[in-house]
């Protein structure tokens, strides 16, 4: 019979309590008298990534950088301000470019010599740019008519191996592609992202 106690599962043989899988007595026990019950056990879920402050910070200065999502320069050259994260998502730093202009921003690849790889990449579709109901470009959808997000990262998984997965922000709301599932998922409706509205439910730390 096992039970689950104060310090793990145990299992009673010859009415003494064991800690499952080791062997190791632990106190003698009345076979016949269950253990007290306990509090269930809640699992702390770590934070998304976009629930992060210090993320939080950063999009919304891709945003100010993109011209709030360019309905502060309208009829012109759309700027869509961007960010790296290189790390793993629990010991990450931020990229500071802000920007995805070619030359600008440097995708980290996955070697021996590059131990913090992009894993994220988070960028801007400015207004009347953002296609596909606000979710990452696709090849069919692309403006630029070439691979968009999805294929670009796409493209980089299937010669690496390395998933990075792809936040768009735009007034839509936030989206996020990932090339492991080939799925593009929504996440916050609106721009409630730029204040982790959808965050507030994690009673969670932030990072510092």
């Amino acid at each position: 019979m096992v039970y689950q106690g104060p310090l793990g599962s145990y299992t009673y043989v010859d009415g003494v309590a064991q800690r499952s899988g080791t062997g190791i007595d632990l106190w003698p026990f009345d076979i016949s008298t269950p253990l007290p019950n306990l509090p269930p056990v809640v699992p702390i879920i770590p934070k998304p990534i976009y629930c992060q402050a210090d993320v939080i910070q950063a999009m919304d200065t891709a945003w100010a950088k993109s011209g709030n999502a360019g309905m502060s320069h309208p009829n012109s050259q759309p700027f869509e301000g961007a960010f790296n994260l290189n790390g793993t998502p629990s010991n990450y730093k931020i990229d500071p470019s802000y920007t995805n202009q070619v030359g600008k921003m440097t995708i980290r690849y996955s070697t021996l010599f590059s131990p913090t790889p992009t894993f994220a990449n988070f960028h801007v579709h400015p207004k009347g740019f953002d296609g596909n109901n606000g979710l990452p470009s696709t090849p069919k959808d692309s403006y630029e008519g070439k691979r968009g997000d999805t294929g670009a990262f796409d493209d980089i998984y299937a010669k690496t191996g390395q998933a990075i997965q792809v936040y768009v922000m735009s007034w839509k709301g936030l989206s996020v592609y990932d090339p492991v599932t080939g799925q593009s998922t929504p996440l916050v409706n609106g721009t409630g992202f730029l204040k982790g509205d959808e965050c507030s439910h994690q009673h969670l730390p932030s990072r510092s």
